[in-house]
């Protein structure tokens, strides 16, 4: 393998920085544009809000005799003002590279990139555009033009003819105005608490528990929701490095990122490793993550991309994803494009492996400072996505959370963490205990229970059932899920404790049985592996 030097790298970023800036420098950008799709108009002018499931309201009360809040539902006008806001957030043009020393950052990206075995040559390789678009979940929404199914064959057929047109033909304008986002949205409630507990037995104390109820926060969360053309555009290109570092990352003896890696490989072969190093843990909690990425990052993401693999990757093409990336086109409240001037959009293929680049990176620069440029993080921290938790002794969060502040970004300490090695700690929205097994709150169960984060499309079942659905779904994500099943949906032996622990040693697909309304068990052919492969959401 061809060892990339700092100086091909430096050359790459410089090249790419320039076309950028000279991609943003066209008349394109200081034109208005309007999309002329009434389906896209429709969605963008459109929030659509669920409303608590009263059913699941009705069995939580009744079973710990506690209240909830009677302002539960989220009004259009709510979302649409958070919407403002974080679309605000994506729109601030902030400069981060006078900020930092620029050696620094070169050597804390190339190892970042490294840590994620994006370096390694004659691995990756070009997905022909029919299994591109072949390779997304067909039941989710291709976006526009069609807004149908990505398996329908309208949007298959649409989203490979933009591909091969642009690949033989590629602009500004065609990437651009063809690749619109749609604004849709998530939603969720957050229970405040206070610090991380001691314990992380359930508590069902109806006092503690009230009070979190009455002080639930009510989140949107906006999806950027990619037209299908871009996203098989740039699985042509990048699929391979998404599948591949998976099955390379799940190889690693010593991973740094949990991406590809189940719940039982977090737990055995990175939780186990921070804590047997008998250091405090920090776990960091990023305020607009998304939102607030600088443009430098995205730069030096493709840069190294096109270092490293320029046998495979066109630049003219890689310079034009480069800018999407960074200026994300999307109508929101009316046909009128806009662009993002930094930020991750959330829907893109690369969203997820790209945030854990950035967050490496951070970390690694944050080494590099206090140590003068002799070490960057290397094992002592942990990414996926926004999500970070590392090591202390060498950088202190106070340094962290200024360097970040530097770059644009924000660091809410009073969500940030730093316990002893010992002690239960938060990471990836989980509460990791003493023997490293994800657990929650019972509040925070009962959270995510009464609302989906999307909404429930088959309300003909029968209620038991949905009840059954979206309680194992929450349960099968904690090592105390099933005792809080019992106790909050008490649905007899329909559920055995013993399911998820059965399936996670033995890779057992037990199906899930539902006590019928004549109080049969019926087998209701949902296997454990579904809920395990569609992320542990049922709905």
């Amino acid at each position: 393998m061809t060892r990339i030097s700092i100086s091909e790298v430096r050359a790459s970023f410089n090249q790419l920085q320039y076309q950028v800036s000279k991609l943003e420098s066209l008349t394109f950008f200081k034109a208005s544009h309007s999309i002329g799709s009434s389906k896209l108009r429709s969605a963008a002018s459109r929030v659509n809000t669920p409303l608590p499931f009263k059913p699941f309201i009705d069995l939580i009360e009744k079973s710990l005799n506690v209240s909830f809040p009677t302002n539960l539902v989220f009004t259009p006008e709510e979302v649409r003002k958070r919407d403002v806001d974080q679309i605000a957030a994506y729109q601030v043009d902030f400069d981060a590279l006078p900020n930092i020393n620029f050696n620094y950052f070169l050597i804390a990206s190339i190892s970042a990139y490294k840590s994620l075995g994006l370096d390694r040559q004659d691995v990756f390789y070009l997905t022909s555009v029919e299994q591109s678009a072949a390779s997304y979940v067909k039941s989710t929404s291709a976006g526009y033009p069609t807004f149908r199914k990505k398996g329908s064959d309208a949007a298959i057929k649409d989203a490979t003819s933009f591909t091969n047109s642009f690949i033989s033909s590629p602009s500004l304008s065609k990437i651009m105005k063809g690749c619109p986002c749609a604004v849709f949205h998530r939603y969720q409630y957050n229970i405040p608490v206070s610090e991380t507990p001691k314990s992380t037995a359930p508590v069902y104390n109806k006092e503690v528990i009230q009070d979190g109820l009455s002080n639930i926060v009510k989140k949107s969360r906006q999806v950027w929701g990619e037209s299908f053309r871009y996203l098989t555009l740039t699985a042509v290109y990048f699929r391979s490095f998404v599948d591949e570092t998976t099955i390379w990352n799940r190889q690693q003896e010593v991973p740094t990122t949990t991406y590809g890696l189940t719940k039982s490989e977090i737990s055995e072969r990175i939780i186990r490793r921070l804590r047997s190093t008998k250091r405090d843990i920090i776990s960091v909690d990023f305020s607009k993550f998304d939102s607030t990425v600088p443009r430098i990052f995205h730069i030096m993401f493709y840069a190294l991309h096109l270092a490293h693999h320029s046998y495979m990757l066109c630049p003219k093409i890689i310079s034009l994803i480069t800018v999407h990336s960074i200026r994300t086109p999307f109508c929101y409240g009316s046909s009128e494009l806009n662009f993002h001037k930094r930020g991750i959009a959330s829907g893109e293929l690369l969203t997820s492996l790209f945030g854990s680049f950035v967050n490496k990176t951070i970390i690694n620069l944050a080494y590099l400072e206090v140590t003068n440029g002799k070490q960057t993080a290397e094992s002592d921290a942990v990414s996926l996505g926004d999500d970070l938790t590392y090591l202390s002794g060498i950088v202190s969060l106070n340094h962290f959370r200024s360097l970040c502040t530097r770059l644009g970004m924000n660091v809410d300490l009073e969500s940030c963490y730093t316990c002893h090695f010992d002690e239960p700690f938060p990471f990836l929205g989980y509460i990791w205990d003493r023997e490293n097994r994800p657990t929650q709150l019972v509040q925070w169960y009962i959270a995510h229970f009464v609302i989906p984060s999307g909404f429930i499309r088959n309300r003909a079942l029968p209620i038991k059932l949905l009840q059954t659905y979206r309680a194992i779904s929450i349960a099968m994500q904690l090592y105390h899920g099933m005792d809080i099943y019992d106790k909050l949906i008490g649905y007899g032996d329909t559920v055995y404790k013993d399911i998820l622990y059965e399936y996670k040693l033995n890779g057992k697909d037990p199906i899930i049985f539902y006590e019928g309304p004549d109080s049969r068990q019926v087998g209701i052919g949902f296997p454990l592996s579904t809920i395990f492969s569609i992320g542990w959401e049922a709905f």
